[in-house]
């Protein structure tokens, strides 16, 4: 099944709905105390609609959800809805600009970190509900329909946080405890808490003795903020990082450390440059650059992973398509995380960007062209895997590797098995009660059957 790319463009503003057209009535006109007061007055439930202006997503659910006249119909019946534009813009106008103070309280109460944020409030003004990311017509109403179950409640995930935090400021704060408190931070654009943990944490880490340095906690801390081969910790990482590996229970942990390094001081660079003067890099001169300060293998591998995001910038299939292939077989899966060219959200787990890579690949790349039998078989090869992983990141991504799978399968002549797995897809769609997915799979069976 087709997953699109997250590609971010600058879009008009939407802010009302369009009750002329069937859309969801948004009552931005009000301020958020006359929300919460009509609610509890009318009996109704709040929706919050969190976005902003540059934010993909939030504009396919302004312009194929909130539309949708069944999601109007059973939100304007049972609901008080409102957007609220979470990022300020030159072009903001007056009722977005009354809304700016609002706003700030909204996204420091409920930690807004991604777009778009749904947030559900009972008829007395109490947050019962929190979803990230687009929804289809079917599961946005499904979604609304759980968040008026009697007795829902809210479960905060930043429970923990909020108590670290308040820890942290009366200055007795664990310092292992310090490294997921600067990484909430940062992920929900607290920079000045985070930078002064980060400046507190940073001269704690230079005073201890290598030894102590070797801590998960620490390791992990070190791994995703070491910017530059010239860090003093990446000795901790490259050239050797045997004993990290061991430590973090991963083999190439230390590695993937230093492929981030190559892509920040020397790939990325040159990929920027490459966009914006049109010529592709340069790979041979880049390519002993970064052998002669690393080696071989690093350099080898950054280039491929180079090439393989200039390719699909460029849109140079066939190129890309090898490329995919070469440095999988030659490098493993983890040569994915060096680009990754799809985003879920923050909370994105490394696997899981991984498969949605490899899921991407099997239907753009493969079943929806005249692939090379060598990237049917691989993508044939690949997919087992990512509809057994899939159960552990939700429903709809059970049902759409599954589609995907079973598309494969059909193309490769393998009918049986294509049924088979199609049929499961459908499951899961009906599972979901994702009308146009149901729809899709039933189609899709009757096409396999024929």
């Amino acid at each position: 099944m087709r997953l699109s790319i997250v590609i971010l463009f600058i879009f008009p503003l939407f802010t009302f709905g369009n009750t002329d057209t069937g859309g969801i009535r948004f009552l931005n006109y009000l301020s958020w105390k006359q929300i919460q007061e009509k609610a509890k007055k009318e009996n109704k439930y709040i929706f919050v609609d969190c976005y902003a202006t540059w934010c993909g997503p939030c504009k396919a659910m302004d312009k194929d959800v909130y539309t949708d006249k069944k999601v109007a119909a059973f939100f304007d019946s049972g609901y008080i809805s409102v957007k609220v534009q979470m990022d300020i813009t030159p072009g903001d106008n007056d009722i977005v600009k009354q809304w700016y103070n609002d706003a700030r309280e909204i996204d420091k109460a409920y930690k807004i970190s991604a777009y778009p944020t749904f947030l559900f409030f009972n008829p007395n003004g109490e947050i019962v509900l929190k979803e990230i990311g687009f929804k289809s017509p079917d599961s946005l109403i499904a979604l609304a329909s759980h968040a008026t179950t009697p007795g829902l409640s809210y479960k905060d995930e930043y429970k923990e946080y909020d108590m670290l935090v308040k820890v942290f400021r009366s200055g007795k704060l664990n310092v292992k405890k310090m490294p997921y408190v600067i990484n909430i931070a940062r992920a929900l654009n607290d920079s000045s808490l985070a930078d002064s943990l980060t400046e507190q944490y940073e001269k704690v880490l230079k005073k201890l003795p290598t030894s102590q340095l070797y801590d998960k906690a620490h390791l992990n801390y070190l791994a995703s903020h070491i910017q530059s081969g010239s860090n003093a910790f990446f000795r901790l990482f490259y050239p050797n990082g045997s004993k990290v590996d061991k430590i973090m229970g991963q083999k190439g942990f230390s590695a993937a450390v230093a492929d981030r390094v190559i892509k920040k001081e020397y790939t990325g660079p040159a990929l920027t440059v490459a966009s914006q003067t049109d010529v592709a890099p340069d790979w041979a001169n880049l390519y002993q650059t970064i052998s002669t300060r690393y080696n071989s293998t690093y350099a080898d591998r950054g280039i491929l992973a180079a090439k393989l995001r200039w390719y699909q910038y460029k849109r140079i299939w066939p190129s890309y398509d090898s490329t995919f292939l070469a440095i999988i077989n030659k490098y493993g899966l983890s040569s994915l995380d060096i680009y990754r060219s799809l985003y879920v959200h923050p909370n994105e787990t490394t696997l899981m960007a991984r498969d949605m890579t490899l899921n991407w690949f099997a239907w753009d790349r493969v079943f929806m062209t005249d692939a090379s039998r060598q990237s049917l078989q691989f993508a044939l090869q690949q997919m087992p895997g990512v509809v057994r992983r899939s159960a552990s990141f939700g429903l709809y991504w059970a049902y759409a590797t599954r589609d995907t799978y079973a598309n494969l399968l059909f193309k490769a002549g393998n009918k049986e098995q294509a049924l088979k797995w199609e049929r499961e897809a459908l499951q899961y769609a009906l599972e979901l009660q994702d009308k146009t997915e149901i729809k899709n799979c039933e189609e899709t069976i009757r096409k396999m059957s024929m």
